[in-house]
């Protein structure tokens, strides 16, 4: 008896692994890591802004896209904060249905204090 070899999926190569780990990477990592990696670059790029003092509107040009770069980030840090507590907020409601909103587990903990102060 010969095996089925319609079943078997086609190899993948190391290359695929790679895109598969990388894009993973990337879902699970936040918007600010990026923004991270921005702002040095931003900051290398905007150093030339020191050569633009005898053009004030090229200096006022360069300035603008500075600030609004900085507000960009302000922002995202803001939504990020949020999105963090909210996360926070919510696991945190979940872990106390888990463990003392359940009644068999109030019970038990009531049950075993009362135990334990009949011992004493």
């Amino acid at each position: 008896m010969e095996p089925d070899l319609s079943n078997i999926p086609p190899p993948k190569s190391l290359w695929m692994h790679v895109r598969k780990v990388v894009g993973d990477m990337n879902r699970s990592r936040p918007a600010s890591a990026y923004l991270l990696v921005a702002i040095a670059v931003v900051l290398l790029l905007g150093y030339q802004i020191v050569y633009f003092r005898e053009d004030p509107r090229r200096f006022a040009f360069f300035l603008i896209l500075m600030f609004v770069f900085f507000f960009f980030v302000m922002l995202r840090a803001v939504i990020d904060f949020f999105e963090i507590a909210r996360k926070h907020i919510r696991e945190r409601g979940e872990l106390f249905k888990t463990t003392i909103g359940e009644k068999e587990f109030i019970g038990e903990l009531g049950r075993r204090v009362s135990e334990n102060r009949t011992e004493e």
